[in-house]
């Protein structure tokens, strides 16, 4: 994306979605937000691994439609399934997720993604992303 800036003070963020490590920003501004520096556990919802690989077919046709970027739109496809695509999240790997079932709160500099960062009552400059998971290969690495 051309997206080089991006300005998200004064929000009330607790955190940020990890999509947000994938793109390529110069400057970041983060200041007065509600940052607070807590890792979570993988919160499982009493769900297996095999969850990540067993889905429904809207789960897996989604997850295609996502991963090839092929274009939808409320005059193609029932407006319910606009809203669970547009609601996806992504991966660590960079892949799409269309199940929340297992997610982790996970703190890194600020640095290691972007070039200039102005964030305020944060001396270590540690952030939480939300982190999802699309296979059991990605939720091991974590």
């Amino acid at each position: 994306s051309s997206l080089r800036y991006l300005t998200l003070s004064q929000n009330r963020l607790e955190s940020l979605p990890c999509s947000l490590m994938h793109c390529k920003l110069e400057h970041i501004d983060l200041s007065s937000n509600d940052f607070h520096i807590i890792e979570s556990a993988p919160q499982p919802n009493n769900r297996s691994l095999w969850d990540l690989y067993v889905r429904g077919l809207v789960q897996l046709a989604a997850k295609v439609v996502l991963k090839h970027k092929i274009y939808y739109a409320p005059n193609i496809i029932p407006r319910t399934l606009v809203h669970f695509l547009d609601e996806a999240n992504m991966c660590i790997c960079g892949a799409p997720v269309v199940n929340d079932l297992f997610y982790i709160n996970k703190q890194f500099e600020m640095k290691d993604f972007f070039r200039t960062t102005v964030i305020n009552n944060n001396r270590t400059r540690m952030v939480n992303f939300e982190i999802y998971f699309c296979s059991p290969k990605c939720f091991s690495k974590s």
